[in-house]
């Protein structure tokens, strides 16, 4: 699994700092990868009004001279809203007006060494959770948060992807089918350059063809057959008492 963070501050060296420090905490982890993407708040602000961020993580410093990280985290609620948000300030003053939006953690500068890595493992540990059941995408210019159990399949069509669902509802994203794919949990497997499957839908699986439930016939292609197959037993051995 992959992890996405941004840290914002308006201080240079705070910000060189944090960054150093998340790396720390974060590098002894075999369970997943991930990127720290640092930020000053000019740029934030240009990039949220874009609304084509999509961050796991935010750590926010509170006061940043003309900015505010509260005023982000509200931005962030709406076009972001799968991220944890954890707040770094210098001072307490901010903890009443924090509770205005949705956030994990509040530390104060002073405690950085001491609550930032249990700020980080909380979050992290929210993102694991939602990652298993929901993946958030934007689609024809809306987001949806789609919950992960009801996707059958993915299909790529050239530079978009296509979400298909048990309802028969289709969603177009533009993303890559490799961007979407980390984000989704284990019983998700590639069959194909052009397919993703959800494993829980597979009906039939030959050599060169599977068939999911509602009669949906995809193709397996030959570089994939091994470890398609291998998920699908792997899937189905998880799953057989259950």
């Amino acid at each position: 699994m992959k992890l996405k963070l941004l840290i914002c501050d308006d201080s240079d060296l705070q910000l060189k700092e944090t960054t150093s420090f998340a790396h720390s905490c974060l590098d002894a982890s075999e369970s997943f990868t991930f990127r720290i993407d640092s930020y000053e708040p000019e740029k934030l602000k240009k990039l949220l009004e874009t609304d084509t961020i999509n961050y796991d993580i935010a750590i926010l410093d509170i006061e940043m001279g003309d900015f505010n990280g509260i005023d982000f985290a509200s931005e962030l609620n709406q076009c972001c809203p799968q991220c944890a948000v954890i707040f770094l300030t210098s001072h307490t003053d901010y903890i009443s007006e924090s509770y205005e939006v949705r956030h994990i953690y509040y530390v104060t500068k002073d405690s950085i060494q001491q609550y930032l890595p249990k700020a980080l493992d909380k979050a992290i540990q929210l993102v694991i959770e939602r990652k298993a059941r929901f993946l958030d995408v934007i689609s024809n210019r809306k987001r949806y948060t789609l919950s992960c159990g009801t996707i059958t399949h993915i299909e790529r069509l050239s530079r978009e992807i296509i979400i298909y669902t048990d309802d028969g509802e289709a969603y177009k994203v533009y993303e890559s089918l490799q961007a979407v794919s980390e984000r989704l949990p284990s019983y998700f497997s590639q069959c194909h350059s052009s397919f993703m499957i959800n494993l829980g839908y597979v009906k039939n699986l030959s050599s060169q063809e599977t068939e999911l439930t509602g009669s949906i016939k995809l193709p397996v292609g030959r570089r994939y057959a091994k470890p398609f197959k291998a998920d699908y037993l792997k899937y189905i051995s998880e799953h057989a008492m259950l």
